[in-house]
């Protein structure tokens, strides 16, 4: 605040003095429109062509999905606001709905929504905020809340996607309209990537009270929340506190395993393997597992307490999709129960373990085992990771509890290709 003026600051507080209007400006970072959609008419009907800014061309990887959808649509509102579709797999179960976070835009959306359905091997869609991209309007938090209602139905009714056939995946301030859809409808599964618990409670944690002047109150809605949910979050996340994971993950009644990655950011989960890995249990095991509960219908604390079998560990594994370079999968694994709680010294210890024949510990590169991805947000350009990953062996005979906590040891390091 030292850098802020005397207008700067009266600006922000008092034009207009309500906390709606503060929070908007303290909340939403619209970055420059990243993308354009050109509107052709064909017979009759209106389509639109996606291209990326030209800003773009020089500095980042120039490539758009030949099946995506773009389109746009009216919400309750009256802002016309922008969706892409990307139908990976037209036999897949499952569709995304993501909601990103306040710094990005569909264009620089887009590599990360083509990573994740082709590693999960689901249906994608994202939409932009109103004041985001090409969308129209204000960003505004009744606007937020009105523009995934919007893209839900789109999903709904053009796609003819049923809801329990949707995974509902949101992230930092994309939670607060992921969880408005979800107290409203019951889908296959809830995703909070780095949630907050709401506004004021991003500069004071351990706030006890609710505010009537209060904004993107998740931790008021959480206990709304009538689908299976997982919650993932850094340990280190400089800008939301993992506390807030933590008192949501104890508010929602029908919470899964959550998954706190040890040494990660607010904007680098992505980076960590085992956030896809956790992705992957979720869809291929605890949404679409043969022989598995049907999560959506058990108990919070059935739920949190659920341990899978090694046959289901192995099944899991035989699913998981491999890139063209990585021909090994993970054999059969056992992680050590851990605490819930992200403050377990415990967790500091987790690890992935893979046994060989001999039953002696190894070490491998991380290549060897998964393929791995990322997204570096609010930087463009393409980015390669290296890594190596200490594996121990241990007994396979015992039943197998999640989370499937681990940790990347030795050296991260990124560099651009």
């Amino acid at each position: 605040m030292n850098d802020l003026s005397c207008n700067s600051i009266c600006q922000l507080l008092c034009c207009p003095p309500l906390p709606s209007k503060i929070a908007a400006k303290l909340a939403f970072m619209p970055p420059p429109p990243s993308y354009k959609l050109t509107e052709h008419a064909e017979g009759g009907h209106i389509t639109y062509s996606f291209t990326l800014a030209s800003y773009l061309k020089d500095s980042f990887i120039h490539f758009v999905p030949e099946n995506m959808e773009s389109m746009k649509a009216t919400t309750r509102r009256g802002n016309n606001i922008a969706i892409l579709y990307m139908p990976i797999n037209s036999s897949s179960k499952l569709t995304f709905l993501l909601s990103h976070g306040n710094a990005v835009d569909l264009g620089l959306m887009l590599h990360f929504m083509y990573e994740l359905g082709s590693k999960l091997n689901v249906n994608i869609m994202c939409y932009d905020y109103s004041g985001y991209g090409v969308s129209s309007g204000k960003p505004l938090e009744k606007n937020l809340y009105a523009d995934a209602e919007c893209a839900l139905n789109v999903l709904r009714t053009k796609y003819s996607i049923p809801l329990n056939q949707i995974v509902l995946y949101g992230q930092s301030i994309g939670t607060v309209p992921t969880i408005h859809l979800a107290t409203l409808h019951r889908v296959a599964a809830v995703v909070l990537h780095s949630p907050l618990m709401s506004g004021l409670r991003v500069a004071f944690p351990r706030l006890k009270r609710n505010y009537c002047c209060d904004v993107f109150s998740n931790y008021v809605r959480a206990p709304r929340i009538i689908s299976p949910t997982l919650i993932i979050h850094g340990t280190e996340d400089e800008i939301i506190d993992r506390v807030h994971a933590q008192q949501l993950y104890e508010r929602i009644p029908n919470t899964l395993e959550p998954l706190f990655i040890r040494g990660a950011g607010h904007n680098d989960c992505e980076l960590y393997e085992e956030y896809l890995i956790r992705l992957e249990y979720l869809v291929h095991v605890e949404v679409d597992g043969p022989g598995v509960l049907n999560l959506s219908q058990e108990s919070n604390s059935t739920n949190r307490n659920i341990r899978f079998s090694n046959g289901l560990l192995k099944y899991f594994c035989r699913n998981r999709k491999s890139s063209e370079n990585n021909s090994k999968q993970i054999s059969s694994i056992r992680i050590s129960r851990k605490s819930k709680s992200p403050k377990d010294e415990s967790h500091k210890q987790s690890d992935v373990c893979i046994p060989d024949a001999s039953n002696h510990c190894h070490e491998k590169t991380l290549a060897s085992i998964t393929p791995m991805w990322m997204r570096k947000r609010g930087l463009h350009g393409s980015y390669r990771l290296s890594a190596t990953l200490e594996l121990i062996s241990v007994d396979v005979n015992e039943f197998i509890p999640y989370p499937l906590t681990h940790r990347v040891s030795h050296l991260i390091s990124l560099r651009l290709v």
